[in-house]
């Protein structure tokens, strides 16, 4: 078999604009035909662990937990922190509590982490942010967070009106460093909540919460808490939206947006088939940690058209699973295959003239089925574009490790080890 496409697989360039796909007949990268845009800077993870600005129009090859990297794709956002690092623009209370700035090492690699600490005479010792953001929506209130001492605790809070219930003025979470957990303290209980290790023993810790108002978000050595205590804290992140995204750095006193990672491959004609055609792709599930919760929060859909029609296979979410669609030239003639499967996922598609195999995880899901109306020769003649598609507002977050178009219907025994 021949893979006459590679996208990832540990194998990664990109260029202003647009990244190179491999090639294993060439043993090297060639163009690949993806006009990409983003109008504005974003961050990623790079190979060493630091988190790194990336200039706009250029695609985001992400390493955060994982050293093989990953294609990074995200929807809009903004951070309403004015100022996400600086927490000498915060408030501090006025007893029993310093702030030094600029104490430590941050996530970034730069000497811009501060120091909290309280010397257990205020239980409530803090800083704090008054914030104005009024939303129907969810928000996600997250922070970087570094043990600092002997000190096993980091507290968040968000304040405000009907903040994870009905009437409730705030939601509080303590994070323990040494069994990596964020337990509830008070007040509204959060719709989610995350924690992620960035490497260095720097954690971003955050709570999901339903709101009417926020007024305020706050961090706490430990909340309600009369001890001396100290934690470093950094890159603190307000957004809308029901999951977190990569952090969106605010220092100017002003809220700070990142536009949409848009991403198509719409020039030209490059694979050309004959008789079979396989697609494959290697994804991780939502930075959640606990797998897609909805659709709202889906790994979208990552499309191959095949012709002017729009014909296509698709891998993306339904509901609480990842669904593979098989798209013939009419709207109406589709057939979705439910994969139950709630975290990452490698995917085979195996499509002949006669029908489509899909495999997932090491498992067989559907054998040898047949395509719904028109024949679907456009499948296999001519895979003439790729599209990772970033145009519904709900897409959510994608993180696509590998993906792959083989010249051949893959025989079972290759498409199961390909997804083990």
């Amino acid at each position: 078999m021949a893979t006459i496409f590679k996208f990832g697989n540990e194998k990664w360039a990109v260029k202003d604009s647009y990244a190179l796909a491999y090639s294993d007949e060439d043993n090297n990268f060639k163009p690949l035909p993806m006009d990409f845009t983003r109008n504005s800077f974003a961050t990623r993870v790079n190979k060493q662990g630091l988190i790194e600005y990336v200039n706009m129009r250029e695609p985001r090859i992400d390493f955060l937990n994982n050293s093989k990297g990953h294609f990074l794709s995200e929807n809009a956002r903004t951070n309403f922190v004015p100022y996400s690092e600086d927490f000498t623009e915060w408030g501090v209370t006025s007893s029993g509590t310093t702030l030094t700035s600029n104490s430590a090492t941050s996530p970034d690699g730069n000497q811009t982490a501060d120091l909290l600490e309280a010397d257990g005479t205020n239980a409530f010792a803090r800083v704090f942010e008054g914030i104005s953001l009024t939303s129907g929506n969810n928000c996600f209130y997250s922070v970087f967070v570094k043990k600092s001492g002997s000190h096993d605790f980091a507290s968040i809070r968000v304040a405000g009106t009907d903040v994870g219930g009905s009437g409730q003025t705030g939601s509080t979470y303590t994070f323990t460093f040494s069994t990596e957990t964020l337990s509830y303290e008070g007040g509204g209980t959060a719709t989610s909540t995350f924690v992620e290790n960035y490497g260095s023993d720097w954690y971003r810790i955050g709570i999901e919460v339903t709101n009417s108002t926020i007024t305020e978000i706050l961090i706490y050595p430990k909340f309600n808490t009369s001890v001396a205590a100290e934690v470093l804290i950094w890159g603190a992140q307000l957004e809308e939206g029901g999951y977190v995204t990569s952090y969106i750095p605010s220092t100017s006193g002003q809220s700070v947006s990142r536009a949409t990672d848009d991403t198509d491959c719409l020039t030209g004609r490059f694979i050309e088939m004959n008789d079979a055609a396989s697609v494959y792709f290697d994804v991780l599930g939502h930075p959640e940690g606990s797998g897609i919760a909805n659709s709202s929060k889906s790994i979208s859909a990552l499309f191959y058209s095949a012709d002017s029609n729009k014909s296509y296979v698709s891998l993306n979410v339904n509901g609480t699973n990842w669904k593979v669609r098989v798209q013939d030239f009419t709207s109406s003639n589709f057939k979705d295959t439910a994969i139950s499967q709630t975290e990452n996922i490698k995917c085979v598609v195996v499509m002949n003239r006669s029908g489509f195999s899909v495999y997932a995880n090491g498992s067989t899901i559907v054998s040898n089925q047949s395509y719904n109306g028109t024949s679907p020769a456009g499948f296999i003649d001519q895979l003439k574009q790729i599209d990772i598609y970033s145009g519904n507002n709900d897409r959510g977050v994608y993180k696509i490790r590998d993906m792959r178009v083989f010249d051949t219907d893959l025989i079972p025994s290759e498409a199961l080890a390909l997804t083990s």
